[in-house]
């Protein structure tokens, strides 16, 4: 890992135990073992290491998105999104800290950061929406569900995803990943022809 990685992950995690107040470069320092002036090699100021902390975790779902479209080229639209949607909670499931942080940046961001941190969240969630609206695209052209707007079912299934995203957060892995399969069946079904 690089210096430059090891800052990020030590600052997410102290992010993660005490907020933004909490996360001061001369304890990311320490807990590096670098001198705090290190981290200005790679960072201008706490608020510029703050933001790449958070381009870098938003940016792990669009990846899995796109990746997972590049990759599943012959599946059908149903296969393309059930496989996205479980690797972004597979990859949620494994990362509590990540998820820890994530929630803390969504429901309070530090104001200093606000207008950048949202401005990028906002940016990978329609460059998200740009994937989904492509998939459900196809998947109409392709007869695999009935017409609609694709805008609209990309933003159904983006809704989906947030729902799910928060009862996981409540419930035991198990009973998730059931419920999980309940309701992917359930919304798939409301898109196919009746």
């Amino acid at each position: 890992m690089s210096r430059k990685s090891e800052i990020i992950e030590e600052a997410l995690l102290l992010y993660a135990e005490k907020g933004y107040e909490g996360m001061t470069l001369k304890e990311i320092a320490k807990r590096v073992g670098v001198t705090a002036p290190a981290v200005y090699a790679f960072f201008k100021n706490k608020e510029d290491l703050f933001v790449h902390m958070c381009k870098g975790f938003l940016g792990t779902h669009f990846q899995i998105a796109f990746d997972h479209t590049q990759q599943l080229t012959k599946q059908t639209a149903e296969e393309k999104l059930e496989s996205i949607v479980r690797e972004i909670f597979v990859f949620q499931i494994s990362k509590p800290m990540e998820i820890k942080v994530f929630l803390r940046l969504v429901l309070f961001p530090p104001d200093v950061v606000e207008n950048d941190v949202m401005d990028e969240f906002h940016n990978l969630e329609n460059k998200e929406m740009e994937i989904f609206e492509h998939i459900f695209r196809d998947a109409i052209s392709n007869r695999e569900i009935r017409n609609g707007d694709p805008k609209v079912y990309a933003e159904s299934f983006i809704l989906f995803m947030d729902g799910l995203f928060w009862q996981m957060q409540r419930m035991e892995e198990d009973a998730f990943w059931e419920r999980f399969d309940r309701q992917w069946r359930n919304f798939w079904h409301n898109l196919k022809d009746q």
